[in-house]
């Protein structure tokens, strides 16, 4: 609901730019007063991108300026772009003119930018105002205000939206719902059980949205009946990843038995992602959940590829290293999906665990994909060969720090930290005064763990580095060492 008066956005809050925003801001507010139409919603779009990222910072004579620029103008989107810009600002001032437009105005646009606003701001006292405003006959309207009594989460308005959603859409009614579970209410769970149990697929639907997003104990018998019962595709993967969210053993077994389901295959994604999700809770369960890894892992030879992919992502939840065999087989597949799962789920695994068989095995399957044409796979390819320091990597890590990504060279930088070998050294050295921040970094905490004294001088000069966080590290590494090893 609220995606239209966010497009565009991206959130900075670098402190060294936040004066500079505000400055730009009080100059741009000249422009909301130019002749021009297209020059007026330029400076408004970018005076609303400012407010999203120093919100109360601009505070009240940007309001006012804001509230005249709305009044001498007609345009619809200028004055939607104003509305949600004062409610990015959340100044208390704005809200008599946001509580009037919504009641009052015949123009629903400004009315739904003014719940959104509303709801932006978080003030107790506007819930009234909003929920008065549910008898306007909008369901668009109505779920923008659903949403802005979310935000400002007042468990004293429950009552009131349960009396003001009566005779709402099914959607809005659920929407409502989703709020009293929000605030823990038991009608809101006790509507959503009922919804569950339902005989149309529609209301199941709509119940199951909620059911996912606030998970309760109130739900479990319901989702059990529609896991054992003759429903779409559709409805069953929402009713599992909604039994996911429940921490109750019994779920287990009820997605266990949907990982074979023949007939679709996004059931069996849906039921293997989910054992991963519940790996902790099946060790609770069973102590030992050997057999519910080989049935996750025997998904990995699916002929679906999302099946395959969320099995191996699963298998690296449950940290269980007998698995490393079956996924070195599908570790240098034609899918980059696929192979990306894969190295993932190594990856964790190689993180966790410390008895892994094999590592040589698992170095030279890895070391294959060092190449890989895909970036990010390279980048995990290189991390986890640093966790298991193993130095038949070391040549694949050293040819990684020349990598095209960013992100691989970072890696790699990071990864070396677990070698400690003349060439190591020298190569990290050399990368003391690289342009990259974090690669900075990363060398002289590598060089830090491996603790090679002859690195002070180089990393001596780090203590004036431009980056705070360079010149924290250097000061870490030569504090590490006694006062006459400085000499």
């Amino acid at each position: 609901m609220d995606a239209k008066y966010l497009e565009g956005l991206s959130l900075d809050i670098a402190p060294e730019t936040i004066d500079y925003q505000v400055e730009t801001a009080a100059a741009l507010l000249e422009d909301l007063k130019a002749a021009s139409g297209e020059a007026r919603m330029r400076a408004i779009k970018k005076i609303k991108q400012i407010a999203y990222n120093v919100k109360k910072l601009l505070g009240k004579p940007f309001v006012k300026s804001l509230l005249e620029a709305f009044m001498a103008n007609n345009e619809e989107e200028f004055r939607r772009e104003v509305i949600a810009t004062i409610g990015f600002i959340g100044e208390a001032s704005a809200l008599p003119f946001l509580r009037k437009i919504l009641a009052e105005s015949a123009d629903y646009e400004l009315k739904k930018a003014s719940a959104f606003a509303l709801g932006e701001m978080r003030f107790t006292g506007s819930a009234a105002s909003l929920i008065e405003a549910l008898e306007f006959d909008d369901e668009e309207l109505q779920l923008l205000i659903l949403n802005a009594l979310s935000k400002i989460g007042d468990p004293a308005s429950a009552p009131a939206v349960i009396e003001a959603s009566k005779n709402s859409s099914l959607k809005v009614k659920f929407t409502a719902c989703g709020f009293l579970c929000k605030l823990g209410v038991t009608q809101g769970f006790e509507f959503i059980k009922r919804g569950l149990a339902h005989n149309s697929d529609e209301v199941k639907k709509e119940a199951l949205i909620i059911a996912r997003e606030y998970p309760h104990e109130m739900f479990l018998a319901p989702l059990h009946e529609i896991l054992v019962g003759n429903y779409s595709a559709e409805v069953l993967v929402a009713c599992i990843e909604a039994l996911a969210k429940i921490n109750d053993p019994s779920v287990v077994e009820d997605i266990t038995k949907h990982i074979d389901n023949s007939s679709h295959a996004n059931v069996r994604a849906a039921a293997v992602k989910a054992l991963g999700e519940l790996g902790e809770l099946c060790k609770l369960l069973v102590g030992d959940i050997t057999p519910y890894v080989k049935i996750v892992a025997s998904r990995l030879k699916d002929s679906d590829e999302s099946v395959v992919i969320n099995a191996a992502l699963a298998l690296g939840e449950l940290k269980i290293p007998d698995v490393m065999t079956e996924l070195l087989e599908i570790i240098d597949s034609p899918s980059e999906k696929i192979r990306m799962a894969a190295v993932t789920a190594v990856r964790s695994l190689a993180f966790w665990l410390s008895d892994i068989d094999g590592k040589n095995r698992l170095t030279y399957a890895l070391m294959s994909l060092a190449k890989d044409p895909s970036a990010a796979i390279r980048a995990i390819v290189i991390e986890t060969l640093g966790y298991l320091e193993n130095g038949e990597a070391l040549e694949a890590l050293l040819e990684a720090l020349n990598d095209e990504s960013s992100q691989v060279r970072e890696n790699a930088t990071a990864a070396l930290g677990n070698f400690n070998a003349p060439n190591v050294v020298e190569a990290l050295v050399n990368l003391l005064h690289d342009e990259s921040v974090v690669i900075r970094w990363n060398a002289v905490t590598a060089l830090n763990r491996i603790g090679d004294k002859s690195c002070l001088g180089p990393i001596s000069k780090l203590l004036e580095d431009s980056d705070e966080s360079v010149r924290l590290a250097a000061k870490a590494f030569v504090d590490s060492f006694p006062a006459d090893s400085k000499e």
